[in-house]
């Protein structure tokens, strides 16, 4: 048999290849019909910004918080202001991720960078050799605490992709349902906010949620990932769903 090489690691080969008894045991490779190698996964080629892009839509529930941060670090931010900060926003939206967690992950989309104190790169700290009564040891520098910066990218996903303009693009794709929207709206807009039993009995029965069934919580849920409600013990307006209450909404109200 001719040899062949690839560019895979083990761990890439299928299940069932032996690399002691070679590629016989290897589907694809060896087989009539001019069977090739098995390929390897094929690079990421998506842009930071589609990167960025989707890891916001994988943690849909933690959007406002990972907004949060790449504006908290619009300047270099130590890790334990912002795990702080996270504990602050998840009180009320429990996670299975913390701020060291959130932060690894935007930096592995290009979003955040680890910094030193100054907003230089950040350089991980090297063992260094020490001699004590002529025995050489090597010495484990203590532990720093990196800072971490907002990327460029992750500048401009957060001016390109601000709330305002998701609230906007969900009203585009849910434009029958504008007044449902607007009703919560209007109703967690008052201060401490409305419960879920408030806002399901104002909402629940509106003729428009009859036929497909659809019922508050799917409403507050889509409002909540676009950032223009939060969660806190009590449904709230936040800033951005205050700006659509006086910008989009602004004409219905000026007819009551």
């Amino acid at each position: 048999m001719d040899a062949f090489s690839f560019n895979c690691s083990l761990d890439d080969l299928p299940e069932g290849f032996d690399p002691l008894l070679g590629s016989d045991t290897l589907p694809g490779i060896g087989l009539e019909g001019g069977a090739t190698a098995a390929s390897c996964p094929a690079a990421d080629t998506r842009t930071s910004r589609e990167r960025i892009g989707a890891l916001f839509a994988s943690l849909a529930s933690q959007a406002e918080t990972l907004r949060a941060v790449l504006e908290r670090c619009s300047e270099a931010t130590p890790m334990g202001d912002l795990e702080e900060m996270v504990r602050q926003l998840q009180a009320h939206n429990l996670s299975v991720f913390d701020g060291a967690n959130l932060c690894a992950q935007l930096e592995r989309v290009g979003a955040l960078e680890r910094v030193g104190a100054d907003g230089t790169p950040w350089v991980d700290a090297a063992e260094e050799e020490i001699v004590v009564d002529g025995v050489e040891y090597l010495a484990v520098p203590d532990a720093c605490e990196p800072f971490w910066l907002t990327t460029a990218q992750g500048r401009a996903y957060v001016e390109e992709s601000g709330p305002m303009e998701a609230v906007r693009d969900l009203f585009r794709r849910e434009a029958r349902y504008l007044p449902i929207y607007e009703r919560i709206l209007r109703m967690v807009g008052v201060e401490g906010g409305r419960s879920v039993a408030d806002i399901a009995q104002a909402v629940n029965s509106d003729p428009l949620l009859k036929s497909p069934r659809l019922f508050a919580q799917r409403f507050l849920e889509d409002l909540k990932v676009a950032g223009a409600v939060r969660w806190s013990g009590t449904w709230q307006l936040t800033e951005a769903g205050r700006q659509v209450l006086d910008t989009i909404f602004a004409a219905s109200a000026d007819g009551e």
